[in-house]
């Protein structure tokens, strides 16, 4: 089976997985797939959709002085960051070279 080829079956399996309402340890018995392969391949189809989505930047009309609080960001579901409005700009920066942006 060709890289690409395993990429589709692969996602295919995933799908069905999220469409069948089963557990992953289930899903994985019932078809007869290694529960660590599957963990794989999920999380490799994860990273690679969050790194295609286009951020979303809105523009602050105030200075960043001015400004008190927190901003609230969240990665996804289990990752929520809330860092202090002035270091806002920085934290963004280092969130898009690692990927998550």
């Amino acid at each position: 089976m060709s890289p690409s080829e395993k990429a589709t079956h692969w996602k295919s399996l995933i799908e069905q997985h999220q469409q069948s309402g089963l557990s992953i340890k289930a899903f994985c018995c019932q078809q007869q797939i290694n529960l660590n392969t599957f963990h794989y391949w999920r999380k490799k189809f994860s990273a690679s959709n969050r790194s295609k989505e286009q951020p979303i930047f809105v523009p602050l009309n105030h200075h960043a002085n001015e400004l008190i609080g927190e901003a609230s960001i969240t990665l996804s579901e289990r990752v929520q960051l809330r860092v202090p409005i002035q270091t806002l700009g920085t934290v963004l920066s280092q969130l898009k070279r690692e990927g998550w942006l």
